[in-house]
């Protein structure tokens, strides 16, 4: 995962570029610089141990850290003492049913009723995934229909030969 840690940590660096072009620009200061980081109690230990010494580098140029957890308690001790810890609950599920159901709507995306449930029964009710999956969907089929969301979600099940339902009829003679 140290790859990882320095992408991340080259993305930070490309972001603060960036606010330094833009306050150069606009020629507003702004009194604090934020990084948001979402699901940090997601990051294994040892990696958080690497993201502590890059906060502690950026906490000098006055760049402060938000970060949601759902499980706050699972982070390094380091870290809690360098960054704002939001602790997140997930949204009930009927309230991500109607954010997801809006979003389809406003973005003019077709769907049927099994597609969405499909949906959310194989992203586990996690609505970061949910919005990637619809897109994942939507860019490949322009649909979410049950069959387009398990052939994203498992492509194993998407191949399996589908049943065949027979029903006998009595002819009479």
């Amino acid at each position: 995962m140290k790859n990882g840690a320095r992408q991340w940590l080259k993305e930070v660096e490309k972001w603060q570029k960036k606010m330094v072009q833009k306050i150069k620009k606009t020629g507003v200061q702004p009194t604090l610089q934020c990084i948001l980081i979402d699901d940090l109690d997601d990051v294994p230990p040892k990696d958080q141990q690497l993201m502590r010494q890059v906060f502690d580098a950026f906490d000098e140029n006055g760049v402060r850290f938000v970060c949601s957890a759902k499980h706050p308690k699972t982070l390094v001790a380091g870290i809690k003492g360098k960054a704002y810890i939001q602790r997140m609950h997930r949204l009930p599920e009927l309230d991500m049913l109607i954010v997801c159901l809006r979003t389809c709507v406003k973005e003019h995306i077709g769907f049927e009723k099994d597609g969405i449930q499909a949906l959310f029964k194989f992203t586990k009710l996690n609505l970061g995934l949910v919005y990637k999956t619809l897109q994942e969907v939507f860019t490949k089929f322009a649909y979410v229909s049950w069959e387009n969301v398990i052939k994203i979600t498992d492509p194993g099940v998407a191949n399996l030969p589908k049943p065949i339902k027979v029903s006998a009829q009595n002819d009479a003679l």
